[in-house]
């Protein structure tokens, strides 16, 4: 009993190669694991590791947006600008985030380049309009009269 106390699971391991398969074999299904995949992609000392972590999170807007302004290595950051702009802009029914959730997270983003490709890709009509209120640049403004499904972006853009 006393030395299950000192027993860490394995995605605590000091080792990161223990850490990373511990992750891969991590299943959705398991007890714990937001929590432990959000540990991971916040604290994590090894990039890779929280990379792999950070593509697993897709219910998290607002932590997504959190890492985007903590995380320092490049490479890192660079998956989470895309696959933050990914997760928000996505229309599959496999998304758990409600049209609610996305327009409180679009509400915190300060990243241009974040709402540039929401006015552009995402499917819902009025996180587009929020995002067409902040974008000055006229080529993406002309792209939303020319190509944009909904007749009021349309005009709007205008």
């Amino acid at each position: 009993m006393i030395v299950s106390k000192f027993l860490k699971p394995k995605w605590q391991h000091r080792k990161p190669e223990i850490r990373k398969e511990a992750l891969i074999n991590l299943k959705s299904s398991d007890t714990d694991y937001e929590e432990i995949i959000t540990t991971l992609a916040g604290t994590d000392p090894e990039p890779e590791i929280r990379r792999i972590a950070l593509k697993r999170i897709t219910n998290n807007l607002d932590f997504l947006l959190e890492r985007i302004d903590q995380e320092h290595d490049k490479q890192t950051h660079d998956l989470l600008l895309a696959h933050f702009t990914n997760v928000i802009c996505s229309n599959e029914t496999s998304n758990p985030n409600s049209l609610e959730d996305k327009l409180n997270a679009f509400n915190k983003i300060t990243n241009k380049t974040i709402i540039e490709q929401i006015l552009v890709r995402a499917p819902e009509s009025l996180l587009r309009a929020k995002a067409l209120a902040q974008v000055t640049k006229s080529a993406l403004i002309e792209q939303v009269v020319v190509d944009d499904t909904d007749t009021e972006m349309r005009l709007s853009a205008l």
